[in-house]
């Protein structure tokens, strides 16, 4: 497990590599995984959206994935890439209460999307061993980003 504070830098997203910046994004094989299929993030639940909010729809290109820049069902807002996407709590116009909270984007704020559902206490995900576990809302920020990694060389363990 990391300890609590230690910075995560991009360690290679579990599906895509860049090779420089002009090349084009190159699918990442099984075995590019060395942090382990064991201690790789692939999926999440994403919270679907309802009344014009796009999170969760696989149509929309922002909306279908999750980072963990945030924990799991955090009471943080998604940002979305543009806040007429979003109709959570805190928001203008038409409010859909069920909806976790969300925002647009500002310089300080970047676009992020947090792994949400409705269970209690936290998200199902599966790893890239082909494991599924239950990640509690409450698992170490440290451990949930080093997870995200697949080439990060953090040591996360799930317990």
């Amino acid at each position: 497990m990391t300890s609590a504070g230690t910075p995560n830098v991009w360690g290679g997203a579990p599906f895509v590599k860049v090779i420089n910046q002009t090349s084009p994004l190159q699918n990442v094989k099984m075995g590019e995984l060395t942090d382990g299929t064991s201690n790789t993030l692939v999926f999440s639940e994403t919270i679907q959206g309802e009344g014009g909010d796009l999170r969760g729809f696989t149509w929309f290109s922002g909306g279908a994935h999750f980072e963990t820049l945030i924990g799991p069902n955090s009471s943080s807002p998604d940002v979305l890439d543009n806040a007429n996407y979003c109709k959570g709590p805190g928001t203008t116009g038409t409010l859909v209460s069920s909806m976790p909270p969300c925002t647009g984007p500002t310089s300080a704020l970047p676009s992020n999307y947090a792994a949400r559902s409705r269970h209690t206490g936290g998200v199902q995900a599966a790893l890239a061993d082909g494991s599924i576990h239950f990640i509690s809302n409450s698992i170490n920020l440290d451990t949930w980003r080093a997870l995200s990694t697949a080439r990060g060389g953090e040591v996360a363990t799930l317990e």
